[in-house]
């Protein structure tokens, strides 16, 4: 983060007052990063041997995705436990924070004798899909064997009638924060430019992936055969990439998209708008290798994958597509550029000759002498070039030449034209003369031979 979010803002100073806090904010703002920041704040400051946070989420992937964010902000330094089925992870054999999801929570609290003694918080995250999922019972009980003394934090997108009982319930004169950022602008969303020649593009994105390390990127491109030679690009250089590239989703598209998702491919390459069917929350880097030309595409990319980092590559011809973008967000777009990268150097020009062309070029070109030796010709050849250069300007050329003029043929006035006789198939049959009796010679074996069955 450049600057903290608007949400994030009024968030953080009243969890580090120890204020229980019930927060409404649309996704993207940065709310779930505002409770981990927390968090790891009041880890460092006031290191206890034992589990101080609780953090309830509705699902295990959210639970899994919860945990990696947390790593990623920590850098590792926080020792978590995830309890959410087959999820369940531990990252050190004490932990000091809990991401779980209500019923295996409930579960391992009764089994394994949880030490919740030294307990300050209590978390629940997307509570809208929580009581969506009628686990609103096993969050009371959940509560009520825990200690009172506890901070309680409350995180919703939209305000309902279930997460104000479970407010009322759980929490003590809560402090109300509701940030509702603009549809066009999601807030706490890293976006640059990267300005670049188009002929270093591709260089570009390959410094990108060695820099930034994405666990998952999405690269937008335009055109279908463009994508396929992207893909077949970073294919060559060791790189795991599925292709959609199609509206039509078939059995390759489904295959690409299975594999992205479960991790066996690093990128993922799509044109227009990111689809919906893909697991956002898993995404960690989008590129605009080609910047849309619609302004709300891009906003559309912008919602739907909220906690990726935007990465556009801009040319000379995209910058008036990127002037349009940030009308539409009312701000500007940090531009961005690597020290080391060598942004002036020129395309190359070589032509791709096959090897076996090259090596018979190479020799004949070897093996000519401009003074001793003379370009070979047939003799056809030698014919036709004393016949051009005998051949008079004046004079005119064959018909086969475009260029060799014409004689215009002689016109028949129309009074003195008169028509030729007709040729004889054009005359009546009448007028035909009768060509007579046919001269062939009948069969007359075939007809002897008929005369003899019908005696018979």
């Amino acid at each position: 983060y450049d600057r903290p979010s608007p949400i994030q803002n009024q968030f953080i100073p009243a969890v580090l007052d120890q204020r229980d806090v019930l927060s409404y904010a649309k996704d993207g703002s940065g709310q779930c990063d505002a409770i981990l920041q927390a968090i790891i704040h009041q880890q460092y400051s006031q290191p206890i041997d034992g589990i101080t946070h609780i953090i309830l989420t509705p699902t295990s992937e959210h639970a899994s995705w919860l945990n990696g964010r947390l790593q990623r902000l920590s850098g590792g330094s926080v020792r978590t436990r995830v309890i959410a089925g087959s999820g369940n992870t531990d990252t050190d054999k004490k932990p000091t924070l809990i991401i779980a999801t209500p019923d295996h929570l409930g579960q391992a609290i009764l089994q394994d004798n949880l030490h919740l003694k030294h307990l300050r918080m209590l978390a629940l995250d997307n509570a809208d899909q929580i009581t969506a999922l009628g686990l609103q019972p096993m969050v009371t009980k959940i509560a009520s064997g825990i200690p009172t003394q506890r901070q309680t934090i409350i995180l919703g997108t939209t305000p309902s009638a279930q997460i104000a009982a479970i407010s009322e319930e759980l929490q003590q004169s809560p402090l109300k924060l509701s940030v509702t950022p603009s549809k066009e602008d999601p807030s706490g969303i890293a976006q640059r430019a990267w300005p670049v020649p188009r002929h270093l593009k591709i260089h570009l994105l390959l410094r990108f992936l060695t820099e930034f390390n994405p666990e998952r990127m999405i690269l937008i491109v335009e055109g279908y055969k463009f994508g396929m030679q992207l893909s077949r690009k970073l294919r060559a250089r060791k790189y795991s990439v599925g292709v959609i590239l199609n509206d039509n989703w078939g059995d390759k598209q489904l295959m690409a998209l299975d594999q992205f998702q479960s991790g066996a491919h690093q990128i993922i390459v799509i044109t227009g708008i990111i689809s919906p069917r893909i697991k956002m929350h898993k995404i960690t880097h989008v590129t605009h290798y080609d910047l849309p030309s619609d302004p709300q595409t891009y906003l559309a990319n912008l919602q739907t994958a909220p906690e990726a980092m935007f990465l556009n590559l801009v040319t000379a011809e995209d910058e008036q597509c990127l002037l349009d973008v940030e009308n539409r967000l009312g701000r500007p777009i940090r531009r961005d550029k690597f020290a080391d990268f060598d942004y002036s150097s020129p395309p190359t020009t070589t032509s791709r000759v096959s090897g076996r062309s090259k090596r018979n070029n190479d020799k004949s070109k070897a093996a000519r002498d401009p003074q001793t030796t003379t370009s070979r010709v047939s003799g056809r050849n030698k014919r036709n070039d004393k016949s051009k250069a005998a051949r008079d300007p004046q004079t005119p050329l064959t018909w086969g030449d475009r260029n060799a003029p014409r004689k215009a043929p002689d016109k028949i006035p129309l009074d003195k034209w008169s028509p030729g006789p007709l040729p004889d198939i054009w005359k009546d049959s009448e007028q035909l003369p009768s060509k007579g009796k046919s001269t062939r010679r009948r069969n007359r074996r075939r007809s002897r031979s008929r005369s003899r069955q019908r005696r018979t």
